[in-house]
Protein backbone atom coordinates (compact mmCIF):
# COMPACT_ATOMS: atom_id res chain seq x y z
CA UNK A 1 0.00 0.00 0.00
CA UNK A 2 2.61 2.53 1.18
CA UNK A 3 4.81 1.24 -2.58
CA UNK A 4 1.59 2.65 -4.58
CA UNK A 5 0.78 5.98 -2.62
CA UNK A 6 4.94 6.85 -3.06
CA UNK A 7 4.18 6.23 -7.18
CA UNK A 8 1.03 8.13 -6.77
CA UNK A 9 2.91 10.97 -5.36
CA UNK A 10 6.16 11.04 -7.70
CA UNK A 11 3.81 10.55 -10.97
CA UNK A 12 2.10 13.51 -9.89
CA UNK A 13 5.01 15.31 -9.48
CA UNK A 14 6.35 13.78 -12.71
CA UNK A 15 2.67 14.65 -14.50
CA UNK A 16 3.49 17.92 -13.61
CA UNK A 17 7.02 18.45 -14.30
CA UNK A 18 5.62 17.23 -18.20
CA UNK A 19 3.04 19.25 -18.51
CA UNK A 20 4.56 22.20 -17.84
CA UNK A 21 7.79 21.66 -19.83
CA UNK A 22 7.06 22.41 -23.44
CA UNK A 23 11.10 22.36 -24.83
CA UNK A 24 10.83 18.73 -23.59
CA UNK A 25 11.44 16.03 -26.69
CA UNK A 26 12.22 13.07 -24.66
CA UNK A 27 12.62 11.56 -21.55
CA UNK A 28 15.66 9.18 -20.76
CA UNK A 29 14.92 6.19 -17.73
CA UNK A 30 17.77 4.80 -16.18
CA UNK A 31 18.12 1.38 -14.92
CA UNK A 32 20.39 -0.48 -13.01
CA UNK A 33 20.83 -3.97 -14.72
CA UNK A 34 21.76 -5.94 -11.81
CA UNK A 35 18.65 -5.10 -10.15
CA UNK A 36 16.12 -5.45 -12.82
CA UNK A 37 12.98 -4.19 -13.29
CA UNK A 38 10.31 -3.83 -10.32
CA UNK A 39 6.46 -3.37 -9.92
CA UNK A 40 7.21 0.27 -9.29
CA UNK A 41 9.23 1.13 -12.57
CA UNK A 42 6.96 -0.83 -14.84
CA UNK A 43 4.09 1.20 -12.82
CA UNK A 44 6.00 4.53 -13.75
CA UNK A 45 6.91 3.41 -17.34
CA UNK A 46 3.02 3.06 -18.32
CA UNK A 47 2.72 6.01 -16.30
CA UNK A 48 5.28 7.69 -18.68
CA UNK A 49 3.52 5.90 -21.51
CA UNK A 50 0.09 7.02 -21.11
CA UNK A 51 1.53 10.75 -21.31
CA UNK A 52 2.41 9.86 -24.51
CA UNK A 53 -0.78 9.38 -25.93
CA UNK A 54 -1.82 11.83 -23.65
CA UNK A 55 -5.12 13.77 -25.82
CA UNK A 56 -2.10 16.61 -26.55
CA UNK A 57 -0.60 14.70 -28.57
CA UNK A 58 3.04 13.17 -28.83
CA UNK A 59 5.22 15.66 -27.11
CA UNK A 60 7.85 13.42 -26.03
CA UNK A 61 9.72 10.42 -26.44
CA UNK A 62 10.80 7.64 -24.00
CA UNK A 63 13.91 5.98 -24.24
CA UNK A 64 15.46 3.43 -21.37
CA UNK A 65 18.94 3.28 -20.57
CA UNK A 66 20.36 0.10 -18.75
CA UNK A 67 22.83 0.92 -17.21
CA UNK A 68 26.08 -0.73 -15.41
CA UNK A 69 25.82 -3.71 -18.16
CA UNK A 70 29.97 -4.87 -16.51
CA UNK A 71 28.59 -5.27 -13.19
CA UNK A 72 26.45 -7.99 -14.14
CA UNK A 73 27.86 -11.83 -13.97
CA UNK A 74 28.43 -12.98 -17.79
CA UNK A 75 26.23 -15.86 -17.41
CA UNK A 76 23.57 -13.41 -16.38
CA UNK A 77 23.82 -10.53 -18.60
CA UNK A 78 22.18 -11.82 -21.87
CA UNK A 79 19.16 -13.00 -19.73
CA UNK A 80 18.93 -9.77 -17.40
CA UNK A 81 18.87 -7.44 -20.61
CA UNK A 82 16.33 -8.97 -22.20
CA UNK A 83 13.70 -9.49 -19.23
CA UNK A 84 14.68 -5.82 -18.99
CA UNK A 85 13.87 -5.04 -22.55
CA UNK A 86 10.73 -7.25 -22.72
CA UNK A 87 9.62 -5.38 -19.31
CA UNK A 88 10.23 -2.11 -20.90
CA UNK A 89 8.64 -3.05 -23.94
CA UNK A 90 5.25 -4.56 -21.85
CA UNK A 91 5.00 -1.58 -19.84
CA UNK A 92 5.69 1.16 -22.86
CA UNK A 93 5.31 0.15 -26.34
CA UNK A 94 6.66 3.33 -27.40
CA UNK A 95 9.65 3.22 -25.93
CA UNK A 96 12.67 3.73 -28.03
CA UNK A 97 15.26 1.13 -28.48
CA UNK A 98 16.92 0.46 -25.15
CA UNK A 99 20.58 1.85 -24.89
CA UNK A 100 22.96 -0.89 -22.89
CA UNK A 101 25.75 1.21 -20.91
CA UNK A 102 28.63 0.74 -18.53
CA UNK A 103 31.31 2.76 -17.32
CA UNK A 104 33.53 0.54 -15.08
CA UNK A 105 36.83 1.51 -14.60
CA UNK A 106 38.51 0.57 -18.13
CA UNK A 107 35.22 0.10 -20.14
CA UNK A 108 33.08 2.22 -21.44
CA UNK A 109 30.08 1.25 -23.46
CA UNK A 110 26.96 3.04 -24.57
CA UNK A 111 27.95 6.58 -23.75
CA UNK A 112 28.70 7.27 -26.88
CA UNK A 113 25.17 5.95 -27.78
CA UNK A 114 23.48 7.99 -25.34
CA UNK A 115 25.58 11.58 -26.18
CA UNK A 116 24.01 10.51 -29.62
CA UNK A 117 20.51 10.13 -28.81
CA UNK A 118 20.65 13.64 -26.41
CA UNK A 119 21.94 15.25 -29.87
CA UNK A 120 19.45 13.78 -32.13
CA UNK A 121 16.89 15.33 -29.99
CA UNK A 122 18.66 18.43 -29.49
CA UNK A 123 19.24 18.83 -33.57
CA UNK A 124 14.85 18.94 -33.65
Amino acid sequence: MLQVMVVEVVQSGVSCYIGNRKELRRIFVLYNCGHGLNEIDAMMLQSLDERVHAPAGLKFTLQAVITKAATTPDRKLASSIGQMRKGIAEATPTCLDSIITSAAKYLYVGTDAVQDAVMQVCQR
